[in-house]
């Protein structure tokens, strides 16, 4: 009477196991381009609403804009924003002398799931670093009413 082996060999499991391994490496490395992704997206947004902000103030101010650190108190009551509103994961900065100089930056906090993440409005531009990429990317604004 002849048995047949009806079990995975070890190479087969062996296989099985590499596979897994590598698609749940490319799964991780893309989860966290994403999240660094949607971080971005994150202070871009809070970046327009200091920029309207600012705009708004310029107009009530005599084209001076209002230069804040992220942990200044008064910001709230100054442009009508608190970007210090909830659990925030991003420190921004105001500079400059009118809205024609302005510029906005964000850097993620240390302690983030986006840490690395940095974003810039300056000369109609607002720009995102990825840290794993390192470089800028760009784009012209498009939701200023300059």
């Amino acid at each position: 009477m002849v048995f047949k082996n009806k079990a995975f060999t070890l190479l087969e499991i062996l296989i099985v196991v590499i596979i897994m391994a590598i698609t749940g490496a490319v799964a991780t490395l893309s989860y966290r381009k994403a999240i660094k992704k949607a971080g971005a997206k994150e202070a871009e947004a809070q970046v327009e609403l200091i920029y309207d902000a600012e705009a708004q103030y310029a107009l009530d101010n005599n084209d001076e804009i209002k230069e804040f650190d992220f942990d200044d108190e008064d910001l709230s009551n100054d442009l009508g924003i608190n970007p210090n509103a909830g659990p925030s994961n991003f420190e921004y900065k105001v500079e400059g002398s009118n809205i024609d100089d302005i510029k906005i930056t964000g850097q993620a906090k240390s302690s983030s799931k986006y840490d690395g993440v940095e974003v810039k409005y300056d000369n109609g531009e607002i720009c995102t670093k990825l840290s794993s990429t390192g470089d800028w990317l760009c784009k012209d604004r498009e939701w200023s009413s300059q």
